[in-house]
């Protein structure tokens, strides 16, 4: 189904919310603990879009970030390979599901001392391309 969540919209998901966790090239408890208690609900967010949901969101979101973490990839890598998957799969990107993914960024960005340099470059340039959506 052309609107429906799959295992690689989550994996990018994954790498977005890493991303934005890591940027400053750790994550603190904090910001783990905030990712993982927004991916409680992430079902449930996501079962009032327009899109449908086919798989367990929590738990392939949260294996992918868990197995990035583990392996150290770079956040700039993960960010790039989100907005690559962005524009090329924008149908699974209606206004909906971008302010979900944008609230839950954000918050992942400020539960640390609020939000650092690189997280506000990461967040802006998010916005930027899903106002180009």
């Amino acid at each position: 189904m052309k609107n429906a969540i799959d295992e690689k919209f989550c994996e990018h998901i994954a790498k977005l919310f890493y991303a934005i966790a890591c940027v400053d090239k750790r994550i603190e408890k904090v910001e783990y603990d905030v990712f993982k208690s927004k991916m409680k609900s992430i079902d449930e967010l996501f079962n009032y879009s327009e899109l449908k949901v086919d798989v367990d969101m929590y738990y392939h979101i949260t294996s992918t970030f868990n197995m990035l973490y583990l392996n150290q990839f770079k956040s700039h890598q993960c960010f790039e390979d989100f907005i690559f998957y962005l524009k090329n799969n924008s149908h699974q990107f209606p206004k909906s599901v971008r302010i979900i993914l944008l609230k839950i960024a954000g918050q992942i960005a400020a539960s640390y001392s609020g939000q650092n340099k690189s997280e506000l470059i990461f967040l802006a340039k998010l916005s930027i391309e899903f106002k180009k959506l």
